[in-house]
């Protein structure tokens, strides 16, 4: 008899563990076997470099591969769909961006079986830096303007990163490096349930952290940008039985899934959590800070014990006073008061780092030092002046005003993040990082 636990409208959840993304496995495949696999890089480079990247010097396996994927053509609706949801990335970006690091990457890392993926490449736990400016990248490219058409870098980021998949599974299984991947308990690397759990928290996610931050999005916004990021996962090789119609649907998979994937014993997700915490603590932010202001984020009525689990091995002895439960009424008066203290202190710290983060920058660019001349971090800044006097816990504290600025606090850490990795985007479609000019102009990156 089947195990409910582990269906979905009639899908075994763990024989989707055992589906992979048979075509662009099968061109890997042909790669391998061709003995031009060290060109692989060379590649990948070439494709983030050149708008046309299928030269006849590639295998035919990716050759023919790739020329298929790119004849994808958005129907009319499609397009009204992304248009939209590019309006809402304009609007809500800053928002997006802090939400995936602070909500819903460690929800990924709690999902054991594909956090193994990680964890044995080391590409976070190596290159966490890099890790962060790839996932950046790939959003900036798949909600830019037109993204889907030929001189725009979404399909061509997305197709690259499918193939990079395709490519780690090809490795993890049959040329291990250190240890070998256990089937029987992890099902295949980046699997069905894998690739769509992780593309819908792309979109679900972030409606609900959009709901924390108390700036909900509306229906018809919610519904374009789910469609869009639906049919990104389709380019990415989710099969379609599992793209569902409605966002509603959706969050039936997602909860299975999140059932399905969450284990008693997540040691993988605990280093992959450690290991971003310390990533993020390289954009000027203290361990704590970002510690309180995921408490905020990722504690919700489904997974109350997510944030203990996942981040409470690594940092609840060096700060046990956010990792602290309330065991009475009175209690959880107290320590909401106490973590009061602890955010605004914690976040006046940042506001000082900031402010002299920006001086330095202003003394190597003389001309963003004239009057008038503010950039993203700039109006962040002026954000926390106005939150220093507002939140300042010995005056008159009223809990529901407080956890609003809280809220503002967060999605102002955002905006300090977008700037500062706004460092490291390029003009063009060269090696390094690329942010389309109107969205410099809009968010006041330049």
């Amino acid at each position: 008899m089947e195990n409910t636990i582990n269906s979905w409208n009639g899908l075994n959840l763990d024989d989707l563990r055992q589906v992979m993304d048979p075509d662009a496995d099968a061109a890997i495949s042909s790669l391998y076997k061709s003995r031009a696999f060290n060109s692989l890089r060379d590649m990948l480079r070439d494709m983030a470099r050149n708008d046309n990247f299928v030269p006849d010097s590639m295998p035919a396996g990716i050759r023919d591969f790739l020329t298929a994927e790119l004849q994808f053509v958005p129907s009319a609706e499609d397009i009204a769909a992304f248009e939209r949801a590019h309006r809402v990335w304009k609007e809500n970006g800053v928002q997006f961006i802090f939400i995936l690091f602070f909500r819903s990457l460690p929800y990924t890392y709690m999902a054991e079986k594909p956090a193994n993926v990680l964890r044995m490449t080391k590409i976070l736990e190596a290159h966490p830096q890099r890790r962060i400016f790839e996932t950046a990248q790939f959003v900036f490219d798949v909600s830019d303007k037109a993204w889907w058409t030929p001189e725009k870098r979404g399909l061509i980021t997305a197709l690259k990163i499918r193939l990079m998949h395709a490519a780690m599974r090809y490795n993890l299984l049959y040329n291990p490096e250190e240890e070998n991947w256990n089937k029987e308990a992890w099902g295949m690397p980046i699997s069905q349930e894998d690739l769509i759990a992780t593309n819908q928290v792309f979109s679900l996610e972030f409606f609900k952290g959009m709901a924390i931050l108390g700036q909900a999005l509306d229906e018809e916004d919610q519904n374009a940008w789910f469609h869009t990021w639906k049919t990104i996962g389709k380019i990415m090789g989710i099969q379609d039985n599992l793209l569902c119609k409605t966002k509603e649907e959706a969050w039936t998979l997602q909860k299975a899934m999140y059932n399905h994937l969450f284990p008693d014993d997540n040691r993988a997700g605990i280093a992959l959590a450690k290991a971003l915490v310390e990533t993020l603590a390289t954009f000027l932010l203290s361990k704590k800070l970002i510690l309180l202001m995921m408490k905020k984020m990722i504690l919700d009525e489904d997974h109350p014990d997510l944030f203990y689990r996942v981040l409470g091995p690594s940092f609840a002895k060096e700060y046990p006073s956010v990792f602290k439960k309330s065991r009475s009424v009175e209690e959880a008066e107290e320590d909401a008061a106490a973590e009061h203290q602890e955010f605004y202190d914690e976040l006046m710290t940042y506001k000082e780092k900031v402010r002299s983060y920006r001086e330095n920058q202003k003394q190597k660019d003389p001309v963003s030092r004239g009057e008038g001349n503010k950039n993203l971090v700039d109006l962040q800044l002026d954000v926390f002046e106005e939150l220093a006097e507002k939140m300042d816990p010995k005056g008159p504290v009223d809990r529901g005003i407080v956890h609003d600025l809280f809220k503002t606090a967060m999605s102002s850490v955002g905006g300090v993040i977008i700037g500062i990795l706004s460092l490291y985007f390029r003009e063009g479609k060269e090696a390094g990082f690329r942010i389309p000019t109107d969205l410099k102009e809009y968010w006041a990156l330049s």
